[in-house]
């Protein structure tokens, strides 16, 4: 039972540390979008927010919404080192 339990809890830390890489990477890209559209602003991007909106506004929007997703990536990164902490723990009792 325990060493089963021990199995899942390594393969929930392992899960998780590979959302936190596909995360910090959907992170990097968006960012690279939001600083390709801060310094050329396309107006391809302006047609998609809608024509009431004025570039300040669309790049506030984006800057908080990455500050937002940064805060989620740091709080899953937090979790999963609990998690992680918590495998070591549990193979170190196994032993």
């Amino acid at each position: 039972m325990k060493d089963t339990f021990e199995l899942r809890v390594r393969a929930a830390s392992t899960a998780g540390w590979w959302t936190v890489l596909a995360i910090s990477g959907v992170i990097t890209l968006f960012y690279c979008g939001y600083l390709f559209a801060a310094s050329a602003h396309p107006s391809w991007v302006m047609s998609m927010w809608g024509a009431n909106m004025d570039w300040p506004e669309i790049l506030k929007i984006w800057f908080h919404t990455l500050v937002v997703m940064k805060l989620f990536l740091w709080t899953l990164i937090t979790a999963v080192i609990w998690i992680t902490l918590w495998a070591k723990q549990l193979r170190k009792q196994g032993e």
